[in-house]
């Protein structure tokens, strides 16, 4: 596999639509379908969807009372110093949030979900209370996509293209993850397509 860049994927463990991009993702990567590296970078729904009248520094200074502050802060300290725990904590997390239902944003929670994957969860939730930096990294990833223009999750951004929300309605793997991440990326980086929206589906 050619490495041409990083493909980098905005996402938030609160969105159902970002669990199943990011788990699509991930198996794409796993199956070797990927001709980029890959980096998760974090998005915070809660911070952009503040009223008008709400302050992000409150939001960040109150995180143990937040529903997803320190899942994302604890996906910037494995990103730093455990990154071969990254697909494991990322699907696990997910799982957490939205098959088993679990308040992942509570710091106990989130270091259950952080032993299930082989790391002291106790540990670094209580690193993540004590050390900012952390939590600052997280909102650093959210301030940079806010930079971008980003909106939603998940999003993708392939090098030198637009950034590029997509919605997919399912999990997939092997040749249909592989059919649906070729034509993805041929959308993404063809300048001329700048958006392509379909009618909300009933159910």
């Amino acid at each position: 596999m050619a490495n041409n860049g990083t493909l980098q994927v905005w996402t938030d463990f609160l969105c159902p639509w970002a669990r199943i991009g990011a788990h699509w993702i991930m198996n794409c990567a796993e199956a070797g379908v990927l001709d980029y590296d890959l980096e998760f970078k974090t998005f915070s729904l809660e911070n952009i969807n503040l009223p008008e009248d709400g302050s992000a520094d409150e939001l960040w200074s109150t995180a143990p009372e937040r529903r997803g502050l320190y899942p994302a802060a604890a996906a910037k300290w494995i990103q730093t110093n455990a990154p071969d725990k990254t697909i494991a904590y990322w699907k696990a997390m997910f799982d957490a949030r939205h098959v088993d239902h679990e308040k992942i944003g509570e710091p106990p929670v989130t270091a259950q979900v952080l032993n299930a994957v082989g790391l002291d969860g106790e540990a670094i939730v209580a690193e993540i209370g004590s050390d900012p930096k952390w939590l600052a990294a997280a909102r650093a990833d959210h301030e940079e996509a806010s930079e971008l223009g980003i909106f939603g999750v998940p999003t993708f951004v392939f090098p030198d293209a637009a950034p590029a929300f997509v919605r997919l309605l399912e999990i997939t793997d092997g040749d249909q993850a592989a059919t649906i991440y070729n034509d993805v990326r041929s959308s993404a980086l063809n300048p001329t397509i700048h958006e392509l929206k379909r009618p909300a589906i009933r159910r």
